[in-house]
């Protein structure tokens, strides 16, 4: 009871109030009315934050870009305009208000596999996911969607509202004065706390990102296949992915972005979650051979996703499967290419099996 009186009594002389209420230890009342002037405060704090994500977002945006640094590589930064191109029609169909505020997005300079939309539809990709992706758009797509799904969402904003707290927020009045230019501050500096958004949101943003990007017609099994690549290749780049507390773990993220492509085929394609093995309508049809800088199981779930998309347009229909100038078809849809050392006449077998069950 003392600590709060006191805490309290600071947080009202903190912030220059003319007549600071008696908060001696014992003075119900003098703690109780200490307690409403700070709640006010923090509501004036709380509406400040607000005006972050609206008003000066972009001078929000500025401030992260000093913090983080701009990296101005070509292929990096034409992919992801190319991203943005396909996903943002999408995305403005959840979240309108992309039309009145844009996406500022950049690429940044830090060197993990990480990427973060704050608030302010602020985003901004590391040039070390770029990296750890191999520059695979389809990849990055899965990326970029999730995090655009916590700005659909305010997922950071709201978080942050809770996280701060009312004794954080006064304190930050009190140390910088100007009150919107000390949260900027302090929020430029953890622009990208995984704290202010929780396990759920994560599993949220992960489903929205596959709503995007198969209505974008990206890949959809490049969800499961970054998850593979960050296991398949777990270093000092993919690592701090790999240690958050708060994210749903890597094989489960793979496995149930695994799950969202076979419900998008009908549930006639499923990579099954302990061999890697694709099944077509229940018939085993294979593992891809690795190749492309992606390890079998990686390249595989791209193949899957070609063959749900199929499945997905044509369930009824099931075209017939063919070899044609060194790749792989179903129909007028290609599946994949054979330069990898895939036996194509196993796959085509196995193909036609699937196609003539139930």
């Amino acid at each position: 009871m003392y600590k709060k009186v006191v805490l309290t009594a600071l947080c009202v002389l903190s912030l220059g109030l003319s007549a600071p209420v008696s908060t001696e230890a014992g003075g119900l009342a003098g703690v109780i009315a200490a307690g409403v002037q700070g709640a006010q405060q923090y509501k004036q704090v709380t509406k400040e934050i607000d005006m972050i994500d609206t008003v000066y977002r972009n001078e929000y945006c500025e401030k992260i870009k000093g913090e983080v640094g701009v990296n101005y590589e070509w292929q990096a930064n034409q992919q992801l305009n190319n991203i943005f191109a396909r996903l943002n029609p999408i995305v403005a169909k959840y979240d309108p208000t992309v039309y009145e505020r844009p996406y500022n997005y950049f690429v940044n300079n830090e060197t993990s596999f990480n990427a973060f939309c704050t608030m302010g539809h602020n985003f901004s990709v590391n040039i070390g996911a770029f990296n750890a992706l191999n520059y695979q758009e389809d990849e990055m797509a899965f990326v970029v969607g999730h995090e655009l799904s916590h700005g659909t969402h305010n997922h950071v904003l709201n978080g942050a509202k809770k996280s701060i707290g009312m004794q954080t927020a006064l304190a930050m009045v009190a140390a910088g004065g100007n009150l919107t230019g000390s949260i900027m501050t302090n929020f430029a500096s953890n622009y990208a706390q995984a704290k202010w958004v929780t396990l759920p949101q994560e599993k949220v943003a992960d489903k929205d990102s596959f709503t995007y990007c198969s209505e974008a017609g990206y890949n959809v099994g490049a969800g499961a296949a970054v998850w593979q690549r960050v296991l398949d290749h777990s270093t000092k780049a993919t690592g701090n992915m790999l240690a958050l507390n708060d994210h749903p773990k890597t094989e489960n993220r793979r496995d149930t972005n695994s799950d969202y492509m076979t419900e998008y085929s009908n549930k006639m394609v499923v990579v099954d979650k302990k061999t890697g093995e694709i099944f077509v309508n229940k018939v085993k049809i294979g593992v891809a051979n690795a190749g492309n800088g992606q390890s079998a199981r990686e390249r595989t779930y791209f193949v899957a996703g070609n063959l749900a998309k199929v499945y997905h347009a044509n369930a009824a229909a099931r075209p017939e499967p063919y070899i044609y100038n060194g790749g792989l078809y179903l129909g007028d849809y290609y599946i994949m290419s054979l330069a990898y050392g895939d036996n194509g006449n196993a796959w085509v077998n196995n193909l036609k099996l699937a196609n003539k069950g139930k």
